[in-house]
């Protein structure tokens, strides 16, 4: 029968072919039908030709997989048809379940053998109506989790081994998948069934083709069961579940047939975009409500979803579908971007503080940059000076688009609340300063990139990015490299050459202002040697800091201004500053002495603070005025490749050495190691610990060399080697001399002096040494010593920082003047040649 079956299709597709009027009246017939569909697809009907040809001549010997044959499979395919008509109406004990998982293990090994070896036993699974068995079986609430994960993967299996396209189409076809990706099968209560679920999905949209995919859609064609499927899948709070279904809407809209892309844009309109924007507010919401709590984890799990969410945004608008890019477009910028925007012109609230809002658009922009529909009008709502008044209306989010007017222009209030985030340098900057100068950054580039001419307007808030940076702007170290960074990658841009002079002048000002801050602390030992702290703490940050080319300036503005450790400093420091006018409000009921005891103590608080980080400021806007005018990213001055301060150990406190002379890079507190050492020492007074200190018990036996400029203390081994006669002194620590902050007697035991010492940057607790002498006069001795020689190593390092901090500013003012002199014919031409003075600021 199959080799006269075989014969008629070939006769009938060959008729077909060469008669036209024999086609028509074979369409009456049941065989003409058939030949009218394969002559559609030759390839595919040779082959189901071949298949059913070679079947029939072969001998009808039982092919065997592991035990059974092609009867046997039968009846196997019989008993698992029962069981699971059986499990789908009444449900199955244990040992049914445990049963029905085998069997069905089975059937799936057997189908994949047969792919390669016997075609027969798909056939079978066909004429007994397994799939549809299949199907009934996983939508049945009765049937054990368990067992419809073992489907599952006899399904995948079936999709992944199905070599003949007549396999997949058959598994396609009679709409038993439609009925299965309408319904979630309980997957939604049980990790490894939606993982399953999902892989099957994803099998099944990868190995769907031009000529197939109508298989897979409704009978009215509109609908798209398992497009819409994925699209709910998409945003799983699953990681694995949500790329497995991206992954298959992807390929899905990638198809292009005519009926199916109209399909599945219709659901995409409706479940993919709208379900895209929804999940990114929420990701935001999560953003500010980890980082108002200062919850670093979960901090790092919603940034690592909204990077996600952007990345799916970016591969939709990648596809190049216009319908989907317009909607995608609208959406985002409308119902996600433009909302977040106008938070800003409210009150802070835990749910969208200001820095999460400003991350957030700044990040978006960023990741969809090659979209102008997405970037132009954020940018434009952020950086115009004026704004249609609907805008900032109630609603007026709700239905704003940039290319339509909505009333009157007035000012733009959203502009203006960005620009007092960055502060105006003469108070304290908001926490969100850097971010500010970021989104600054990053908006004004974008704007650029999506004019063909400048606007002078724009460019001309590059000069807004130095207020960051001044001394009353009191921003923390990190904080304000974060700003440098962003200052100097937009000053470097060809573009702002016109802004360069009043960059420059602006850049020495801040300078001017940061060496009148520290110079003004001379004769207070106390504020020099925070200064010189403060100095030589950025000195070593900057000498850490990793090289910054042109071409990875964008990612390090990006990396130093958005990530989890920036947003946790803001939060940090507005949790501090409210809980600081907490605390003046809340004392308003007290006695005004005690008012003005607090006043001075928060007074010499902040100005002890100020001399740290003016030191710091001062080397920061040493490092920008010459990158702005050398016109490189090189951050790090050639004065800075060496310290001009000669200082042992500038940075570290307590260390190991090999030599009085030399001290090695600073180790832990805890690291008192003693390591081999010249035996040859003088000036030493024996001593011993009166108290424990980390790392070093009670009655250690130390003796203190008389260095002139460091805290040395040296240790001796308890037992003398046979060959020596004097036990070798070994370096256990060693500190700055000028890092000491008080010394004194004990006032109950002479014996005993008291020696403390200023904690390192990154250390919380002060270092505390007693150490008790053999004698009273040794005691005094190293009293007498350490006050003199701390006192003569200060004022040195201090002349040292002076003369820098002179020599460094005179320079900045030479450059500055210099350049000023050389665009001055530039800037003399007019308004008219605004270009040409911009094609001359490059060529300098």
């Amino acid at each position: 029968f199959a080799v006269e079956t075989g014969t008629a299709l070939v006769s009938a597709v060959t008729a077909s072919r060469q008669n036209p009027g024999h086609r028509k009246s074979a369409r009456e017939s049941s065989l003409g039908r058939v030949a009218r569909k394969v002559a559609q697809a030759p390839a595919v009907a040779a082959e189901a030709i071949g298949d059913a040809v070679r079947r029939a001549r072969a001998p009808s010997q039982a092919a065997r997989f592991e035990g059974f044959s092609v009867s046997e499979f039968d009846d196997l395919l019989e008993q698992l048809r029962k069981q699971l008509e059986a499990s789908s109406s009444t449900g199955s004990a244990n040992g049914q379940a445990e049963q029905l998982i085998e069997k069905s293990r089975l059937v799936a090994e057997a189908l994949a053998w047969g792919e390669q070896h016997e075609l027969g036993l798909f056939d079978l699974f066909c004429e007994r109506r397994i799939l549809a068995c299949f199907v009934t079986a996983l939508r049945a609430p009765t049937v054990p989790h368990a067992a419809k994960v073992q489907l599952l993967q006899t399904l995948s299996m079936l999709v992944q081994n199905a070599r003949r396209e007549t396999s997949f189409y058959y598994i396609l076809s009679g709409g038993h998948l439609h009925k299965l990706f309408e319904d979630d099968i309980g997957a939604e209560n049980n990790e490894e069934l939606v993982a399953w679920y999902v892989a099957f999905l994803k099998g099944v949209a990868l190995r769907l083709t031009t000529q197939s995919v109508r298989l897979c859609l409704s009978a009215t064609k509109e609908d798209f069961p398992l497009f819409a499927r994925a699209a709910q899948l998409a945003h799983h709070q699953d990681a694995m579940v949500r790329t497995s279904a991206r992954t298959a809407l992807l390929k899905l809209l990638r198809l292009g047939d005519r009926v199916a892309q109209k399909a599945t844009l219709r659901a995409a309109n409706m479940l993919v975009v709208p379900g895209l924007v929804r999940s990114l507010r929420s990701t935001w919401v999560d953003v500010g409500q980890a980082q108002q709590r200062v919850d670093r984890g979960k901090l790092r799990d919603a940034l690592e979803v909204e990077e996600d969410l952007l990345g799916f945004a970016a591969e939709l608008l990648k596809l190049g579908i216009a319908e989907l890019t317009d909607q995608l477009s609208r959406e985002l910028v409308a119902g996600a971007l433009l909302p977040l925007v106008l938070v800003l012109l409210q009150p802070p609230t835990e749910v969208q503080p200001p820095a999460a809002v400003i991350r957030a658009v700044v990040s978006c922009t960023r990741a969809l940059s090659d979209y102008r529909c997405i970037v132009e009008p954020v940018a434009k709502v952020l950086l115009s000076p004026t704004v249609p008044a609907g805008l900032c209306d109630e609603h007026g989010s709700g239905g704003f688009q940039p290319e339509q007017g909505q009333g009157e222009a007035v000012p733009n209030p959203i502009r203006a609340a960005l620009l007092t985030l960055l502060g105006d340098g003469s108070a304290p900057s908001p926490p969100e300063a850097t971010l500010a100068s970021w989104a600054l950054c990053e908006l004004v580039l974008l704007q650029s990139a999506t004019q063909l001419t400048s606007n002078d307007d724009d460019w001309s808030l590059v000069l807004m990015l130095v207020a960051p940076l001044q001394v009353q702007s009191r921003l923390p170290p990190l904080e304000r490299r974060a700003a440098a960074l962003a200052c100097s990658r937009l000053l470097l841009q060809p573009r702002s050459m016109v802004f360069r002079r009043q960059a420059l002048q602006r850049l020495e000002s801040a300078l001017q202002e940061a060496k009148t801050a520290i110079l003004a602390n001379r004769g207070d030992e106390t504020l020099m040697a925070i200064a010189i702290a403060g100095f030589l703490a950025e000195w070593h940050r900057q000498r850490s800091a990793r090289t910054v080319s042109e071409e990875d300036l964008s990612m390090a503005v990006a990396e130093a201004c958005g990530g989890v450790d920036n947003l946790l400093r803001c939060a940090k420091r507005a949790l501090r500053d409210s809980s600081s006018s907490g605390c003046s409000t809340s004392g308003s009921s007290s006695s005004s002495s005690s008012t003005s005891n607090n006043s001075n103590v928060s007074t010499t608080e902040l100005r002890t603070a100020d001399v740290g980080l003016a030191t710091g400021t001062f080397l920061q806007l040493l490092s920008v005025h010459q990158s702005v005018a050398s016109q490189t990213a090189n951050l790090r001055p050639a004065s800075l490749l060496t310290c001009p301060l000669r200082t042992t150990n500038g940075q570290g406190w307590l260390c190991s050495s090999s030599g009085s002379d030399t001290v090695s890079e600073p180790v832990a507190k805890s690291d008192w190691q003693p390591e081999v050492h010249d035996a040859s020492q003088t000036f030493l007074l024996d001593c011993t610990l009166e108290e424990s200190v980390l790392g070093a018990e009670k009655g250690t036996a130390l003796a203190m060399q008389l260095d002139a400029e460091l805290l040395v203390f040296m240790a001796k081994p308890s037992t003398l080697v046979k060959s020596e006669t004097v036990a070798p002194a070994t370096v256990s620590a060693a500190a700055p001399l000028w890092r000491l902050k008080d010394v004194a007697l004990h006032p109950e035991d002479e014996f005993i002096l008291q020696i403390s010492l200023d904690p390192q940057s990154l250390q919380e607790d002060q270092i505390d040494l007693q150490l008790r002498f053999e004698t009273v006069d040794g005691a005094a001795h190293a009293l007498r010593h350490l006050k003199a020689s701390c006192e003569l190593e200060l004022a040195r390092l201090w002349s040292e920082l002076e003369a820098f901090i002179l020599k460094e500013n005179a320079a900045a003012v030479a450059i500055t003047e210099e350049i000023v002199t050389s665009d001055a014919p530039a800037a003399s031409g007019g308004s008219g040649q605004t270009q040409q003075a911009v094609c001359q600021g490059e060529t300098s």
